[in-house]
Parts: structure tokens; sequence; C-alpha cells
């Protein structure tokens, strides 16, 4: 079996806390449900329940509910939730880089993360290097 990395993708969630503000939760979840073919999720005795891609799941107090990338819902316990995602500030020009996808902030109007740039710059170097020793190889 291969060893495999999740892609970097900024997610939206939101925690659900069993006050006025579930009422928008529940808006906010069943506005896409029609999307993905699920029912209404529903909001009574302190739990919501979700209609997912697999079944019903049950969302308690506390838990996260993310939007995932085919805009289904599902719940998330906050320790998952915590030890998986991270604020990406995404009103704030973040932008995915066009190689590997990741979220970062462009200062300068670069497309590509640090990581990403500074591979392509030395792959780059590397090539301009080839193509002149090639070239004075042709020279002779």
């Amino acid at each position: 079996m291969g060893m495999f990395r999740k892609k970097p993708v900024v997610i939206e969630a939101h925690q659900f806390l069993n006050d006025e503000s579930s009422y928008a939760l529940l808006c906010w979840i069943n506005e896409g449900q029609p999307k993905v073919g699920k029912g209404f999720a529903k909001w009574h005795n302190n739990t919501l329940t979700i209609p997912t891609l697999e079944g019903d799941h049950k969302a308690n107090i506390g838990d996260w509910i993310i939007r995932g990338v085919a805009g289904e819902h599902y719940p998330c316990k906050p320790t998952i939730f915590e030890a998986t995602y991270e604020a990406a500030n995404v009103g704030l020009g973040v932008q995915p880089c066009i190689f590997c996808g990741s979220p970062f902030v462009s200062l300068d109007g670069s497309t590509a993360c640090s990581e990403c740039d500074s591979s392509y710059k030395l792959a780059i170097m590397e090539l301009e290097r080839t193509e002149r020793a090639t070239a004075k190889r042709a020279d002779w």
C-alpha cells in the first residue's frame, strides 16, 4: 500500500453552539442539501441531524459542521477539527498556489507559495545552466 497526503484545501466550517446562531447554521446547511441530493438537516433536542453521503450523522453541541469539496455537509468533533484544520484568512488576499494548491498570501504578485516558488526557480536555474553548457559545446 502507498502513502498519501491530504490535498490542502480551504474549507468552510461553522461550530454548532445550540444557541441563536444555530438558526443561521441550519439555513447554511440546508441551502446546499438539494445540490448534493440530500434531505434537509434538522435541529432537535440539542442535536443536529445531517443527511450526509454516508447516511444521517448527528452533531452534538461544540461539533464543527464542515462543507466538503462536493458541497456536502458533515459534522466533525472539536478535537479532530483542531488537529486537522487552521484558520485560512481567506479575506486577506489568500489564493491557491498554482503548483500545489496550498493557500498563501501573495504580497508581490506571485502565483506560487514560497516552497513551490523556490523549487520552480531552482529548476529554471538548472535548466538555464544545462542550456548554456549545451550551447558552449555546440560552439566548438
